[in-house]
């Protein structure tokens, strides 16, 4: 169901006008079906994976989202990065197929602390 499609169901000019506007309008328009352009692995330190994602080749979001690191973790930190870039068969304008280009897709690490209050942590712990 959430196969990825490497062939776009419009010409190379479309994208390339969709995309102009977002980027995520250019992959929600121009293939075949839904596909995951999104994971949200959790860590139990942001800053951590912060760090390790250049070490491995990975860009990360230039900064973690979120409160900063405190005693208490508290609340959602996060950070993302961006997919690798895929190859995609477009549509010419004659129909044929040309050689394209797409990255829409990316990775979210979250970090989920604990509840503020005693009422917050007890609705946590029951869920």
């Amino acid at each position: 169901t959430f196969r990825w499609h490497s062939d776009a169901t419009v010409t190379l000019a479309t994208y390339n006008k969709l995309h102009g506007t977002h980027r995520l309008i250019a992959d929600v328009v121009s293939f075949r079906g839904p596909h995951i352009n999104h994971l949200t692995p959790r860590t139990l330190d942001i800053d951590a994976v912060q760090v390790g994602m250049p070490k491995r080749g990975i860009t990360p979001k230039a900064v973690i989202e979120g409160p900063p690191r405190r005693k208490c973790p508290i609340l959602l930190r996060q950070t993302s990065f961006k997919a690798l870039e895929e190859r995609i068969e477009f549509k010419a304008a004659d129909g044929g197929p040309v050689e394209g280009r797409h990255t829409a897709g990316f990775g979210e690490i979250e970090q989920r602390g604990v509840a503020l209050t005693a009422k917050g942590r007890s609705s946590a712990r029951s869920s």
